[in-house]
């Protein structure tokens, strides 16, 4: 059957049919073609973006603290990372000693061209391992991950993956006992293989769980990052003073960073090198810049200047002459600072002096460091002296034990050594205690550094574990002894 399309036309334009069917259109409406936009692809990001960090881009954007005195140990994993087996390197040392900085300077080598043919336009991603097993509760979910970021990583062949405390890829991810597929089992195949390489970092007590699967421990290649000495940590902390001067708005004197080393390293005993050194300067920092107006705008400081001058006019008005006087000069100095900027003047930046230092190190520590730290010539001078004041009729004694500590404080032993082992022999009430309270006051400034041990209470063969710890195996093994735990608590010995 044929129908005219004009008959069509007028059916679908006719005024009663559009009232009957008012959902209907004119044929022609009806037949306009309906645009329909192309589905744009969606931009996913990869599991490099969303768990790692690239540090040779932070390099490049200059976010990376410059590494100093490690030439060395980079060097090393350069050799390493070039390679044709076991161009794995994990870099093991304690906590503090500069694991992380050691790639930092690298990465940073890396942007520089400074480096091999073969580590040029490479990549070091730094990947989070429990940001990796966050969020995987089901089996099957963490394993999955694992793969789709390792054969990420294998298709570019640009990128060097950096585990930091690579020692907790052993059971991550596994759901329990008996479960081998754990991030080092799914590492093990793809490092064999050489599809990728990594770069690991741990301590040398958690390396261990590392070593215990030999399979795992073949596949990388240890490199010893050890503590710096002093004149390395000061060469450090020198490299890094830019930086948290213009953090802080301070500026740090030579004599403030000589002390922030020896402090350091006397008075804080359960950390590192350089890792406490810097907190001691970073710490100092902010104490400083705290007590200083220095940052502050003008507008700031014309509002703290309104502050002042009302409390001063209460203290005068309440007739505390004394604090209206300090609200005075603290006034004066703020007023100063606000014509200074008015005149374009530069203001000068509060200093960072070994004072402030001293001050922090007593806060952390609770040791008199004031009292303790006079000239050090001068204190050994005065030791027998000293000691012979406090102890009456021991002078053989006190020439014995004053020679073993001078010995030490010039350096006729080594570092790692006690400052001297002495047993004190004799009858009761001839000063055996005495003495070494008096001991304890010279060197550390407070006669709370000497431990006191009733050795009647570890008679027992099994009894020195109440002072060392427990061994390996053996309850309480985690927790400590009594001497060991005193000792870290205390900061001073």
């Amino acid at each position: 059957m044929h129908m005219n399309n004009d008959i069509f036309n007028d059916i679908f334009n006719d005024p009663f049919f559009k009232e009957q069917f008012p959902g209907t259109a004119g044929r022609q409406e009806m037949r306009q073609p309906v645009q329909v936009q192309e589905r744009q692809p969606q931009n996913k990001s990869t599991l490099l973006d969303k768990y790692g960090t690239d540090l040779t881009k932070m390099a490049k954007d200059g976010k990376l603290d410059p590494v100093i005195g490690r030439d060395k140990e980079i060097e090393q994993m350069e050799e390493v990372l070039s390679r044709r087996t076991k161009n794995n390197p994990v870099l093991i040392g304690e906590a503090g000693v500069g694991k992380t900085a050691v790639v930092e300077g690298l990465a940073q080598k890396i942007v520089n061209g400074d480096v091999s043919e073969k580590l040029l336009n490479k990549r070091i991603i730094s990947v989070d391992v429990v940001s990796l097993v966050q969020g995987t509760g089901i089996r099957g979910q963490f394993e999955e991950r694992m793969k789709q970021l390792i054969d990420e990583v294998s298709k570019n062949k640009d990128v060097i993956l950096f585990i930091d405390e690579i020692h907790q890829i052993i059971g991550a991810g596994s759901t329990g006992e008996g479960d081998k597929m754990d991030a080092g089992n799914i590492l093990k195949p793809k490092l064999a293989r050489g599809d990728f390489q990594l770069i690991g970092a741990t301590t040398s007590n958690e390396y261990r769980d590392i070593e215990k699967d030999q399979a795992l421990a073949r596949r990388f290649q240890p490199i010893m990052v050890k503590e710096p000495s002093e004149a390395d940590t000061l060469k450090i902390i020198k490299g890094l003073k830019p930086k948290y001067e213009k953090f802080h708005h301070v500026s740090y004197t030579n004599d403030a960073l000589k002390a922030a080393v020896s402090m350091s390293n006397r008075y804080i005993q359960d950390r590192m090198n350089p890792d406490k050194a810097i907190d001691l300067l970073d710490q100092a920092g902010a104490k400083v810049a705290m007590g200083s107006s220095i940052t502050k705008d003008k507008s700031g400081l014309q509002q703290e200047a309104s502050q002042l001058e009302k409390q001063k006019d209460v203290a005068s008005k309440n007739e505390e002459y004394e604090k209206a006087a300090k609200l005075r000069d603290k006034l004066d100095k703020i007023n100063d600072q606000i014509k200074a900027i008015d005149n374009g003047t530069k203001v000068e930046v509060p200093k960072v002096t070994p004072d402030v230092i001293k001050d922090v190190v007593e806060r952390i520590t609770g040791v008199p460091v004031t009292d303790v730290n006079k000239d050090q010539v001068s204190q050994l001078n005065q030791l027998d002296g000293d000691l012979k004041h406090e102890v009456i009729g021991q002078d053989k004694a006190i020439d014995a034990i004053s020679a073993a500590i001078k010995r030490s404080r010039v350096g006729f032993t080594e570092g790692n050594r006690p400052i001297g082992s002495f047993l004190f022999v004799g009858p009761t009430g001839v000063g055996k205690t005495q003495t070494a309270k008096a001991l304890a006051k010279e060197l550390f400034g407070t006669t709370k550094a000497m431990f006191r041990y009733d050795m009647s209470e570890y008679m027992d063969k099994i009894s020195a574990s109440k002072l060392i710890g427990s061994a390996p195996g053996y309850v309480g093994y985690e927790e400590g002894g009594r001497l060991t735990e005193q000792v870290l608590a205390t900061h001073t010995v």
